[in-house]
Parts: C-alpha cells; sequence; structure tokens
C-alpha cells in the first residue's frame, strides 16, 4: 500500500510539472507530502530520561530545567550541559528567566533561586515572600525593570531588577485569590489567571491595582486561566474548560471547546508563521495548529508519542522541544521550514477543515507585492482547480475556494507568489 502511495505521489508531481510549468512547484509538493514518513518526534540524546518541567531560550542559547538543575545548550539543541545542583530536595522547577546574563527559577516549594555565574551555584531569592503558599512559584514575568513572580497561595510579588538586594514585595490590590495559576505580559499590561472561577485579573503599568474580567460564564465547575499568547492584534488565551480569544486586549472573550475535554495546562509557541498549541491533561498531549490567529485549529503531525504528558514547549531553531514527564523531546522536520523571512507569502491553513459544506476559506498573507496564484491537487498531484489572483500589495487575504464539485478526499493547495511556493492539506468531506 505504501509503495503504491509513492508512486501515485511521483506520478503527480511528474504531471504537475510537465503540465503546468510551475518552476520549483514539483520538488516542495513531493517533500511536503513525504515528510510525515520521515520525521517524527525523538528523545533527545546525551539527557537523563527524567522528568523536564520547563524550557526557554535566550541570548542564542536554549535553556531545558528538571527538578534541580538546569541544562543548557549554546548550539540549538545539539549538545547540553548540566548546571549546579538548584537545592539539595528534590522540587519541580515551574519556571525560568534568564536577564542580562542572571538566571532565575522558580520552584513548586522551594521559592526562588538566582545564578550570576552561569549556573556554577545557586543563592536563595526568598526575601519578602512571606506567609502561607508564597514560596510556591507559578510564573515569571518581567514588565520594563520590574520581575514579577505568581504563586499558589500568596498571590503575585514584584522586585526592581537593578536592585540586587531589594526584596520581593507584595502586588496583589484587587486580586481577591492568593491561587495565581499563570502570569503573562502582554505589551504594558499583565495578565494573572487568578482564582478558579473563570475569571482574570488585569493591571497596567499606570496602575497599581489589578481589575479583574470573566474570560467565560462560570458554570460551578473549575476553570483556571492558564495562560496568555499574543498573535499579532488578537490575544489568545486557554482555560480548563475550553480555548479563548480576545480582539480588545482581554477584556472580553470568546470560548472554543478544547477538543480534548478538561486541561490542566496549556502553551502556546509561534512555529513556521503560525500559532502552535499543546494542551495536556492526565492523559497525555495534544498538538493543535492555528494559521488565522486561534479562529480555527487543524491537528499538528506528527502526535507526541503515545502517553507522552508534556509541561513546556519551545521553538526555536527550525525545532521543537516539547518538556515532559519522561525526558526532552525534539521535533526537527525532514525540510527546513520556511520561514516568514524567506517566502514571500506565509501560507495559512484553510478553515473549515474538512470542508463540508461546499466551500473553505484560505488564508495567506503577503510579505511583499506579489503576481499571486491559487492552485488545487487532488492527492496523484493532477490539477484540479487554477486560480489567477492578480498582482497583489502586500496584507492579509483570504480566499474562498469553492468545493461542491469536488469528490471526498485529501487535497493539496499551492500558492505561487513571486515564483515561490507554499503548499498545504485540505480535507473535503460531504455532509
Amino acid at each position: 500500500m505504501l509503495y503504491t502511495t509513492l508512486l501515485a505521489l511521483l506520478y503527480g508531481v511528474v504531471y504537475c510539472y510537465k503540465k503546468w510549468k510551475i518552476k520549483g512547484l514539483a520538488m516542495p509538493i513531493f517533500l511536503l507530502l513525504t515528510l510525515p514518513l520521515s520525521a517524527q518526534w525523538q528523545r533527545v540524546e546525551g539527557l537523563p530520561e527524567i522528568t523536564f518541567t520547563t524550557l526557554f531560550s535566550a541570548e542564542g542559547q536554549l535553556y531545558a530545567a528538571t527538578s534541580n538543575r538546569v541544562y543548557r545548550s549554546p548550539d540549538g539543541g545539539d549538545q547540553w550541559y548540566p548546571s549546579a545542583i538548584v537545592h539539595n530536595d528534590t522540587d519541580d522547577i515551574n519556571d525560568m528567566f534568564i536577564h542580562q546574563g542572571v538566571w532565575y527559577v522558580g520552584l513548586l516549594r522551594g521559592g526562588c533561586y538566582r545564578s550570576t555565574n552561569g549556573g556554577q551555584s545557586w543563592q536563595a531569592l526568598n526575601q519578602g515572600l512571606n506567609g502561607l503558599g508564597s514560596r510556591s512559584i507559578s510564573s515569571f514575568a518581567l514588565r520594563g525593570d520590574s520581575l514579577y513572580v505568581a504563586t499558589y497561595g500568596g498571590g503575585v510579588y514584584v522586585r526592581a531588577l537593578s536592585a540586587p538586594a531589594s526584596p520581593w514585595s507584595p502586588y496583589n490590590q484587587n486580586i481577591p485569590w492568593g491561587n495565581v495559576q499563570s502570569l503573562t505580559t502582554d505589551g504594558d499590561y499583565l495578565l494573572a489567571g487568578s482564582g478558579a472561577n473563570a475569571s482574570l485579573a488585569r493591571n497596567h503599568r499606570s496602575e497599581s491595582h489589578w481589575t479583574e474580567y470573566d474570560f467565560d460564564q462560570f458554570n460551578g465547575e473549575i476553570n483556571l486561566f492558564l495562560g496568555a499568547f499574543r498573535d499579532s492584534q488578537v490575544l489568545l488565551g486557554a482555560g480548563s474548560q475550553g480555548l479563548y480569544r480576545s480582539e480588545d486586549d482581554g477584556q472580553t472573550w470568546t470560548r472554543q471547546p478544547t477538543g480534548v475535554g478538561l486541561l490542566e495546562l496549556a502553551k502556546y509557541v509561534h512555529w513556521s508563521g503560525q500559532t502552535l498549541l499543546m494542551m495536556s491533561k492526565p492523559q497525555g498531549s495534544y498538538l493543535r495548529l492555528s494559521a488565522n490567529q486561534g479562529l480555527n485549529w487543524t491537528v499538528f503531525q506528527p502526535a507526541l508519542p503515545l502517553g507522552t504528558l508534556g509541561f513546556d514547549l519551545l521553538a526555536a531553531n527550525n525545532r521543537i522541544f516539547c518538556a515532559s514527564l519522561d525526558g526532552l523531546w525534539v521535533y526537527t522536520p525532514a525540510v527546513a521550514v520556511e520561514t516568514p523571512e524567506s517566502s514571500a507569502a506565509i501560507l495559512g491553513n484553510n478553515f473549515p477543515n474538512p470542508s463540508e459544506d461546499g466551500y473553505t476559506f484560505i488564508p495567506f498573507n503577503l510579505k511583499e507585492p506579489a503576481a499571486v496564484e491559487l492552485y488545487l491537487f487532488d492527492v496523484t498531484g493532477r490539477p484540479v482547480t487554477r486560480m489567477d489572483l492578480g498582482e497583489r500589495p502586500a496584507g492579509a487575504y483570504t480566499q474562498r475556494l469553492e468545493t461542491t464539485h469536488l469528490p471526498d478526499g485529501m487535497y493539496f493547495y499551492t500558492l505561487t507568489a513571486n515564483g515561490r511556493n507554499s503548499s498545504r492539506s485540505m480535507v473535503v468531506r460531504r455532509r
């Protein structure tokens, strides 16, 4: 079956090249179609197969944290070097942050530690973290010269980085909840996932107080705000009960189902001009990809190994890293992912996908003025549709594609802009 499929794909490539004369099209399509056969998630060699909890990148280096130490990679993830042990008691590192060469880690039970010599030694940084739950760290956030820390029980604290000896100070005015699940910097704002009743707290740098907003209607069940992520003009968020999207910087939100049930953790990263989301629950982690700022999500392939429980996600150096319960995993595509800087256009995933109502929309973003054409091929590479979209100025576009005349099955669409091509797959299915 696999042999027959590969022959069909090769025939399609030759057919496209001979009949359509699209320069440079055959090889991108062939590579796109064969990519899942060769690129899979692999456990990073040379690292222990233990729980990795946190990932970070700064100043061209990658960092992966375990329960009591941090591993550093100066070459994009090929070689890793361990730090000294943070402290002698086993304790998860929930988050880490690096600023001007100083490393900060936040522990689940032991508070904050700092290293000023690249992880060779560590010093506790807990002065001012007083009270129940104040040394149970969930996340860091940087705004200006101030470093903020969220805790499971003590709310939010802040300290000035320009004053290394300064203690942490409470930063909780108008936050009624001590349990802060997440903390995100969004320009001049901080967003705190405080409490469990479908609300979050928002603070502007010019204000000393927080304002509470509902991101969903409280239904009597726990709904934690698990974090926010900026995708151009849209703010994306995740809660225990759903995915959320805000077009007014976090004041109002629209809800989408997760598709996998209740979540305990969610992480967003930018990947190949799109947004990649990892959703985690005790049964495992699930990857989704969006090319239209969270309006639609598709399954990312390849999936994480069955049963892998991910805690953090990092995209760097044309790779995706996943910190998980059973080690550090990496996905390296067989073909270098085309970046927005190297392409005239960013081609997004069509929506809806599958197309069930006789049409679908294909989003794309031109980085420069371009002559644009859109092609649709069936699974053998036989051309189905060709659309000349003419000369277009730089900017974002969405093209409607009719599918009423197409049989059920998988198709591939290719956008040609100034002679450079980008391709993606789609499914047509009748209701």
